[in-house]
C-alpha cells in the first residue's frame, strides 16, 4: 500500500510536472524543458514571493522535507529575490542549510502568456570545497615583527639590582606569544623579535585586540619609564619573503607613528 501511494504521489507530481514545464516560456526549446525535468542535481522552482512552485527529490532530499511545495524559500534560507529579480542572466550566490553550504545558481523565466515570472534555482553543495578553502587560507604564513620600545631607557630606569628581572619579565611577555599562536618565535637583536605564525592564528591575536602590548606595559619594577613595545605584521604576500617585507614596513610605520601596532 505505501509502495502503491508513493507510486501513485509520484506519478501525480510528475504529470503536474509535465504540464508546469510546458506553461513556461516559449523561449525553452523543447529539449531544454526535458533537460530541467531530468535534472540529476537539486533543483527548485519559485515565484517572485519565493514560495516553492516545484521541485525534484534530490532537492527534496538536501531539505529533508518530503512535501514543501508552496514553502517559502525565504524561510529556509537567506535569501534576496529583490536582488534575483534585477540581475541579468545566471547569477550565482551562497546560502547555508542544515550545516551545509550550496551554491545556487538561478535563472529567471518569463511564463508563456502571461506578465508573471518563474525563478529556477539550481543547489550545488560546495561545503568541502568551502571547508577546503578556509583550512588553506588558515594555513597562510605570517610574519609578526616585534620591538620592545627605547630597550635601553626602559633599562636605565630601573634601578639596577632589578634590571636582570626587568629583562626577563620583558622576554616573558614575548615569548608568551609563542605559545599563544603555536607559531615560531626567535630573537634576533637584544630588542628584537621575529614570529612565524599562520592566518588562522593571526586571529587569535586580533581577538584578543593585541593584549601583549598591555601585558608589556603592566610590568612594573620601578620603572621610571613605561615598557612598550611596537608591533608591525606581513600577511597576504605570495611567499614568506613578500610577508617579511610587509612586516619590515609594516613595523616602520608603527614606529613612525610612536609606536604600537601596524598590519600590512
Amino acid at each position: 500500500m505505501i509502495v502503491a501511494n508513493n507510486f501513485k504521489v509520484t506519478n501525480i507530481r510528475n504529470k503536474e510536472w509535465e504540464k508546469y514545464i510546458q506553461e513556461l516560456s516559449l523561449d525553452i526549446d523543447e529539449t531544454t524543458k526535458n533537460t530541467i525535468m531530468n535534472m540529476p542535481v537539486p533543483l527548485c522552482m519559485i515565484n517572485i514571493d519565493g514560495e516553492i512552485d516545484w521541485f525534484n527529490s534530490k532537492f527534496s532530499e538536501i531539505m529533508e522535507k518530503d512535501e514543501i511545495l508552496h514553502y517559502n524559500i525565504k524561510d529556509m534560507v537567506l535569501i534576496d529575490i529583490d536582488s534575483i529579480m534585477k540581475s541579468d542572466g545566471f547569477r550565482h550566490l551562497d546560502v547555508s542549510y542544515n550545516g551545509r553550504t550550496y551554491e545556487i545558481e538561478h535563472n529567471i523565466i518569463k511564463k508563456q502568456n502571461e506578465e508573471d515570472y518563474v525563478i529556477v534555482l539550481f543547489w550545488k553543495d560546495i561545503t568541502e570545497f568551502k571547508e577546503l578553502k578556509t583550512s588553506y587560507e588558515d594555513e597562510q604564513n605570517v610574519i609578526v615583527l616585534l620591538q620592545i620600545d627605547g630597550y635601553d631607557d626602559v633599562l636605565r630606569s630601573t634601578e639596577e639590582e632589578k634590571r636582570p628581572f626587568m629583562k626577563m619579565e620583558m622576554e616573558k611577555v614575548i615569548t608568551s606569544l609563542e605559545t599563544q599562536t603555536k607559531g615560531a618565535l626567535r630573537r634576533i637583536a637584544k630588542d628584537d623579535y621575529v614570529l612565524v605564525i599562520n592566518k588562522k592564528n593571526l586571529k587569535i591575536l586580533e581577538e584578543s585586540k593585541f593584549e601583549v602590548l598591555e601585558n608589556m606595559r603592566k610590568i612594573d619594577l620601578g620603572n621610571t619609564l613605561p615598557a612598550t613595545m611596537s608591533i608591525g605584521v606581513g600577511v597576504g604576500g605570495d611567499t614568506v619573503r613578500d610577508n617579511l617585507l610587509l612586516a619590515s614596513s609594516s613595523l616602520d610605520l608603527a614606529l613612525g607613528r610612536g609606536g604600537v601596532l601596524s598590519l600590512c
